[in-house]
């Protein structure tokens, strides 16, 4: 008798109703789980700067640490609470020329990023000038 009451019990939960609420509430967990354990993390490495004639150039590297893209949309310098917006002077990484022959058929120059930029999971390397 016991068990037949259970049985009546879960009959009647298992809905069709019941079963899309409970799968709403455990997608929503899900994408409560993901949006506050999955957050924007990067570094940032400057590898070379140099201040000369009231110019800083800087070699800065920035780096996406999670699995969200990251956008960077401006970078700025603040110095003694003054804020410097930063002229971004993207340099050649690779220039590629295909050749048959001796004619020149194609030739392709690659930058490095400019920003505004998004980066998924890879690093941006800029050079950034301050004047």
């Amino acid at each position: 008798m016991i068990t037949q009451s259970i049985m009546d019990f879960i009959i009647k939960l298992l809905t069709k109703d019941n079963i899309t609420f409970a799968l709403a509430v455990f997608g929503s967990v899900g994408t409560a789980y993901t949006l506050f354990s999955q957050r924007r993390k990067f570094s940032v490495s400057v590898h070379y700067y140099n201040y000369e004639n009231k110019a800083l150039i800087m070699y800065v590297s920035f780096t996406n640490n999670s699995h969200l893209p990251i956008s960077i949309s401006n970078v700025s310098i603040v110095i003694d609470n003054v804020c410097y917006p930063c002229v971004y002077v993207p340099t050649k990484i690779l220039d590629y020329t295909h050749q048959k022959g001796k004619e020149v058929v194609g030739h392709k120059e690659i930058m490095s990023y400019s920003i505004p930029s998004i980066f998924a999971l890879s690093c941006g390397v800029f050079w950034i000038s301050v004047l």
